[in-house]
């Protein structure tokens, strides 16, 4: 990947299908399946927060960026006061840029770290 170009991973309202999926509807999606170990999803109500976990894993997509997207995104996560952009590694060994969830006390966890089937799964029970 080029300097230019940042890998980022993705595990809610940005991933395909979701509400906010037009902020990545122009980068290369480069893992539909990607993983990151050692995190969890808390449940805010409308969006999930990826936090820090001992034992937790994550399930989303890993999409390839601008710099200038990841300007856009930052902005749209509150980048870096409800969000905070930071660089991890993936199950696969691959490194890219997630956003931690920075007001996660007192939020639901999301069972099994994957946002969108919590969410169908809550839309199916309303």
């Amino acid at each position: 990947m080029s300097a230019e170009r940042s890998a980022l991973f993705v595990y809610g309202t940005l991933m395909r299908g979701e509400r906010s999926e037009r902020f990545l509807s122009a980068s290369p999606l480069l893992d539909p399946d990607a993983r990151v170990d050692g995190y969890e999803l808390v449940d805010t109500g409308s969006y999930p927060g990826l936090v820090r976990s001992a034992q937790g894993v994550v399930r989303g997509e890993l999409y390839e960026v601008t710099r200038e997207e990841l300007v856009v995104i930052d902005e749209f996560e509150g980048h870096p006061d409800l969000f905070e952009r930071v660089e991890v590694e993936l199950a696969s060994g691959r490194r890219a840029f997630v956003y931690l969830f920075r007001q996660a006390a007192g939020q639901p966890l999301v069972p099994d770290g994957d946002w969108r089937a919590h969410r169908t799964r809550r839309e199916n029970a309303d």
